[in-house]
């Protein structure tokens, strides 16, 4: 870089304080996260949690976004149950004893009841 160029670091920190939902280092430690205005610098801030932001939380972004997070949460849980529940039908149907020993079948059509 040229001595008086654009300095990308110094690009990145602004765009990251002045556009980025940003949280309260000192608080929200516990449940819930306290929101920082956009440009904060009086008091130390940080980014949002990527994996540790409680769903509560997300309601600072609006209604739709908690609720959008909410059901993909929900969604997720129910698909994983139900594949959890599917394990020993697919197990049977994987077996010689329900295709009489065809070996013909396509491995991804062979664990269903096709």
């Amino acid at each position: 870089r040229k001595e008086g160029g654009p300095d990308l670091d110094r690009a990145w920190a602004h765009y990251e304080h002045m556009t980025l939902a940003r949280v309260y280092s000192d608080e929200g430690r516990g449940s819930e996260f306290v929101r920082a205005p956009f440009g904060e610098r009086k008091r130390p801030t940080r980014l949002y949690p990527l994996w540790s932001t409680p769903t509560k939380s997300m309601a600072d972004f609006g209604v739709s976004v908690r609720l959008y997070f909410s059901t993909l949460l929900a969604l997720a849980s129910f698909f994983a149950i139900a594949a959890v529940l599917n394990l020993p039908l697919a197990s049977y149907f994987w077996r010689d004893i329900y295709s009489d020993g065809t070996q013909d079948l396509d491995p991804a059509v062979r664990a269903s009841a096709v």
